[in-house]
């Protein structure tokens, strides 16, 4: 026969500190119950026979009592002051035993996996800060409370916990600020159009500059609706005022590669505008809304007038943005452009920095782009200009280690003015595709047989051209040191490809 459904139970928050629960049983049940107990400030008692060395451990560090014996009937009597009792041991005949002793005595009872006996239950609690959100399903899935927590959790805004708890610090200041009794119903008008009408990502980043902003703010408005000139309601003194962009390098393309500034960055942002060689795994990491530029060959400036738009719109309607770069925002990243604008429009702005594609690619084949006795300088450069003009090439120092930038493409054309400027065609040289990726692959020649080997290989972009006496130094074969060489290409980081 069918029980019939239980009613769901009312959620209630039940303050604990100073409060003393039972737990009977020793398990991983017990184990969590008691954490969850103890998170809430209550006073733990445990009894059970045998016990899990992690409630061991925390009757030796003092947090709960423990009396490593079997359950009896006049526990209740002998420990006084108990105010909840939680049955944990999975055995059906005990729990309704405890549950008839507590409803005789008055005390709250729950027992796990049995919520026809339970006066409360334990819901599945995501915690962050100040917040808590608790999923029940009335005992009919306790699995499926934690799977719809977990899912809720994910879609929050990003650093909740922080925005709740700055928000309590902008409430604190107006109440002292305008403290009144009869001030109560402006305060809080006031607190919920800032509340409803600033961004999550702007609450979380108030300082105190910010919150004494705020706090004169309200003072202004306090005093205009007194006197009878504020005829309109305002709009939330946070939005009035644009927001941040940050310009972000993602690094090479490793997640591991990201610093911690930007993986904070991408996981407060309102809104992320990527390049399109950002690869997925970072992009992953984007909490906010996500646009990705589609900059390609022959429409790189209506793309970027596309990109100018997305920032300032979102910025300047007081949004948290961040630019997401591939590697570093300055090196070949039209950053200054873009700093520009925003200076123009009054955005307040900074600029994260990234690992660049040439330090990965030194870092990945082992070449130093300086070493006593071989090189004592390095020169990086761009293989190709807008409008696809023909860089200026420096001229040949055998004590510089050169690091070329998109110069892939027009490899054989570069390698021949190199050669024309007196760079030594047997110069060691080296191609790294890819660097810190998936695919990564290098190749290895003098100067003169470089471009060759590069189609021969077909090395993809993204890559780095290494050249100088230091790129001998690189790792390029299983022996750590390739012959010099058209033949030693295309390796990935390792064995060989043919």
């Amino acid at each position: 026969m069918i029980a019939p459904p239980l009613l769901p139970p009312l959620l209630i928050g039940w303050q604990l500190a100073g409060k003393t629960a039972l737990v009977v049983g020793g398990g991983a049940m017990a184990c969590q119950r008691t954490a969850q107990l103890r998170a809430a400030g209550a006073a733990v008692r445990i009894v059970a026979r045998e016990v899990q060395e992690e409630l061991l451990e925390r009757a030796a560090r003092g947090e709960v009592q423990l009396a490593q014996r079997s359950f009896e009937a006049r526990d209740l009597e002998r420990l006084s002051g108990v105010d909840l009792v939680v049955d944990a041991t999975n055995d059906g005949e005990l729990a309704r035993e405890l549950a008839a002793l507590c409803r005789a005595r008055g005390l709250a009872f729950h027992a796990v996996d049995r919520p026809e006996l339970c006066d409360f239950v334990f819901p599945a609690v995501h915690r962050e800060g100040p917040l808590q959100i608790a999923v029940s399903t009335a005992g009919t899935g306790p699995a499926l409370a934690g799977r719809l927590r977990d899912r809720i959790a994910r879609s929050l805004p990003p650093f909740v916990g922080r925005a709740l708890l700055n928000f309590g610090r902008l409430r604190q200041r107006v109440r002292a600020e305008d403290g009144e009794e009869e001030a109560g119903p402006r305060r809080m008008a006031w607190l919920t159009r800032e509340a409803r009408g600033v961004a999550w990502a702007k609450l979380a980043s108030l300082d105190e500059y910010d919150l004494e902003e705020l706090v004169a703010r309200y003072r202004s408005e306090r005093d205009e609706t007194c006197n009878g000139t504020n005829a309109q309601p305002p709009e939330p003194a946070c939005a009035r005022r644009p927001g941040r962009v940050r310009l972000v390098g993602a690094g090479p393309g490793d997640p591991g590669l990201l610093t911690l500034h930007a993986r904070e960055a991408l996981e407060r942002a309102n809104l992320v505008v990527a390049d399109r060689l950002i690869p997925p795994e970072i992009l992953r990491l984007v909490r906010g809304e996500l646009r990705v530029a589609r900059k390609v060959p022959g429409s790189a400036r209506s793309a970027q007038d596309e990109i100018d738009r997305w920032v300032l719109d979102a910025a300047l309607a007081g949004q948290d943005v961040v630019r997401l770069k591939a590697g570093d925002p300055f090196v070949y990243g039209r950053a200054y452009e873009e700093l520009e604008l925003l200076r123009a429009h009054g955005i307040p702005h900074d600029v994260v920095p990234g690992v660049t594609s040439a330090q990965a690619a030194s870092a990945a084949r082992a070449i130093p782009a300086t070493s006593r006795g071989v090189a004592s300088r390095v020169v990086t450069l761009t293989g190709a200009l807008a409008e696809g003009r023909a860089p200026t090439l420096p001229e040949f120092d055998p004590q510089t280690t050169y690091v070329v930038y998109m110069g892939v493409e027009r490899l054989g054309e570069l390698t021949a003015r190199l050669i024309a400027c007196e760079f030594p065609a047997d110069l060691p040289s080296a191609v790294v595709s890819r660097a810190t990726l998936p695919g990564e692959r290098a190749l290895y020649a003098p100067l003169a047989e470089l471009a060759q080997a590069t189609r021969r290989a077909g090395l993809p972009a993204p890559a780095i051209v290494f050249l100088g006496a230091a790129v001998a130094l690189g790792r390029f074969a299983p022996d750590e040191r390739a012959p010099l060489t058209a033949d030693t290409c295309a390796l990935p980081r390792s064995g060989v490809v043919a």
